[in-house]
C-alpha cells in the first residue's frame, strides 16, 4: 500500500502474528481497519467484494481461501473456484 500511514499499533501487531496465526481488529467504522489488515496481510480474500465467494466460502472454504485478488476478481461460477480459476 503506497499511502499507508503507520498506525501506533503496527509493532504490536507484527510481534502477534510472528506468534499466532493471525488477530482481530475491532474498532468504530472507517477507523482503519481494514486498511491496517491488508498491510500486514500476506494474501487477503475479500468477501465483501464477491457475492460469489461469499455464497461459495461455506462450502469449498480451502480452495476459496487460497484464491489470490485477480483469480478472486475472475470468478463467476463455483465451477471457476473450484478449478482455482485457471
Amino acid at each position: 500500500m503506497a499511502n499507508y500511514k503507520e498506525r501506533l499499533l503496527d509493532k504490536k501487531i507484527e510481534k502477534k502474528l510472528k506468534s499466532t496465526g493471525g488477530i482481530l481488529l475491532k474498532g468504530v467504522r472507517f477507523c482503519g481497519k481494514t486498511t491496517t489488515a491488508l498491510h500486514h496481510a500476506a494474501s487477503s480474500v475479500r468477501f465483501d467484494e464477491s457475492e460469489l465467494i461469499r455464497e461459495q466460502a461455506p462450502l469449498v472454504p480451502k480452495i476459496v481461501l487460497q484464491l489470490t485478488p485477480e483469480k478472486a476478481a475472475k470468478c463467476t461460477s463455483l465451477n471457476f473456484v473450484i478449478a482455482g480459476v485457471e
